[in-house]
């Protein structure tokens, strides 16, 4: 009942977002347009029942020709500059994510590099700064976290620069900055990267190459977001690893104790109605006395909090951690989340030569290692990857010779350097990639699975957003927020609507 329920209020809220958005656009108020844009594209990643949004493409596309080109025909005519390379980046973050490998290769190749990000990071990217040192042929800029002044900004820097490729780093709902790029077709060849492959994104006009990771997100691509598979290249990026970044340590003694390591957001643990995960960790401490439990990553603690209780003093939770590679690297294997993998943590783990032991759901956790059939790290039944455990934690020769298969199964700074370049000049590198099919319906079905009404409202919930749209969805807000909020919603009820 409650999955037919989610999806009837999701469809709703997201079809009255487009409703609206169009009303605003067509009044030519754009920065309530940008802000509904954003809150709608937030909720259809959060939601994934569709990989793409066309009627929200289409009116990012006329705001795009609207507003973004009018600041356009301010500056000079566009004359790219053939050896300026754009990287924009809408984190801004340091050591998290793929930017600082990226930005290390670009800096190694003979192109001026221009780094945009926004202007939360300026001062808080510290690791990611130190690879620009020694380095002369760069700028770094800083505009607005969104609106139309991100708008403004970005394309004042690109009219500036005037690169002739752009290199498109950011999150799933960034429709300021992806409106921007919509508008240099012809003039920039845009790369986007697909970083949300087995998920909603907008930003179908923004590119003229997506590059993907891995076979599964080509696939999506073609199949699901209808994308020219001419227009689909493979290159995954290589790993951020800080040696700097020392060992903080654990509640234990790591060297007399044993243990086995897992993060991530812990909804990636959630919405398999057998709680397949959490019967995994049950069994290895059920079952190994001598070994504990880490996990890293924040969220919804409430089975494991029901482990913890049968299992005292065993099981430690922690936030995120800077430290998290040297923990992997002290751990007997690393355990993937499940039912959502997390492809990131898979390729640390094989770099450190931990093995990431994955439970296959359905072709999620496909190609996230360069070699990933030959490392034997996936598993089709729950008795098959718990039998596995048994024999890792007790044969340390089987251990050893399954470490070993690891050996380079990671992207290294060289080979991503050389097909970097082989990108710009020649559209192409040196992955080729298989089109097998992919059914995607019981990985979209969990998402509904997962979603709570809480997850539907949060994003009507920030800055200036709450007076634009709580009073579009009144009794949305009044079941879902509590009395002590009401005082809010009834202040956004009462602004004049368009």
């Amino acid at each position: 009942m409650w999955f037919i329920e989610n999806k009837k209020i999701m469809n709703f809220v997201i079809n009255k977002l487009r409703f609206i958005a169009r009303k605003y656009l067509k009044n030519r108020l754009f920065s309530q347009f940008l802000d509904i844009s954003t809150v709608c594209a937030y909720l259809e990643k959060q939601y994934n029942q569709e990989y793409t949004d066309i009627i929200l493409e289409d009116l990012l596309l006329d705001f795009s020709y609207d507003y973004v080109k009018s600041l356009k025909n301010e500056f000079d005519g566009f004359i790219a500059n053939s050896n300026t390379v754009l990287i924009y980046d809408g984190f801004g973050l340091d050591l998290r994510g793929s930017m600082i490998p990226v930005t290390k290769a670009f800096l190694r190749t003979e192109y001026k590099i221009i780094y945009v990000t926004v202007n939360d990071a300026k001062n808080k990217q510290p690791h990611l700064m130190k690879q620009f040192l020694g380095h002369q042929n760069y700028e770094v800029f800083y505009i607005q976290k969104e609106g139309l002044n991100k708008v403004k900004d970005l394309v004042g820097i690109l009219e500036q620069t005037k690169p002739a490729n752009a290199f498109i780093y950011t999150y799933p709902w960034d429709a300021a900055a992806l409106s921007v790029f919509n508008t240099y077709k012809n003039q920039i060849c845009r790369y986007l990267f697909d970083l949300n492959d087995h998920a909603f994104w907008i930003g179908l006009n923004s590119f003229d190459y997506c590059i993907v990771g891995r076979d599964y997100g080509a696939v999506i691509d073609r199949d699901y977001r209808h994308i020219p598979s001419n227009k689909i290249i493979k290159l995954d990026a290589p790993l951020c690893i800080d040696d700097d970044v020392y060992f903080k340590g654990l509640p234990f003694d790591c060297d007399k104790k044993r243990f086995v390591f897992s993060g991530g957001s812990l909804y990636k643990t959630l919405g398999d109605t057998e709680n397949t995960y959490y019967k995994i960790v049950e069994h290895l401490l059920e079952n190994h006395s001598d070994v504990n439990f880490v996990y890293a990553g924040g969220g919804d603690k409430t089975e494991f909090h029901k482990l913890n209780s049968k299992y005292p003093n065993r099981i430690f939770l922690f936030p995120e951690r800077e430290d998290f590679y040297q923990i992997i690297k002290k751990c007997v294997f690393y355990l993937n989340t499940y039912p959502m993998f997390g492809g990131m943590m898979m390729r640390y783990a094989a770099n450190a030569r931990k093995i990431p032991l994955t439970l296959r759901h359905n072709h999620d956790s496909d190609g996230i290692l360069l070699n990933q059939k030959e490392t034997f790290i996936e598993y089709d039944k729950y008795e098959d990857i718990v039998n596995d455990i048994d024999l890792l934690l007790t044969d340390n020769d089987y251990l050893a010779q399954r470490e070993k298969l690891l050996l380079n199964s990671v992207m290294t700074e060289d080979r991503y350097c050389r097909n970097l370049k082989s990108l710009i000049n020649s559209k192409k590198t040196e992955f080729e990639i298989e089109y097998l099919p992919i059914d995607t319906s019981r990985f979209r079905v969990e998402y509904i699975n997962r979603l709570k009404l809480s997850n539907i409202i949060s994003p009507f919930l920030t800055k200036t957003k709450i007076v634009y749209l709580i009073k579009y969805f009144p009794l949305l807000f009044i079941i879902a927020i509590p009395k002590i909020s009401q005082r809010i919603i009834l202040k956004a009820l009462s602004c004049r609507k368009v």
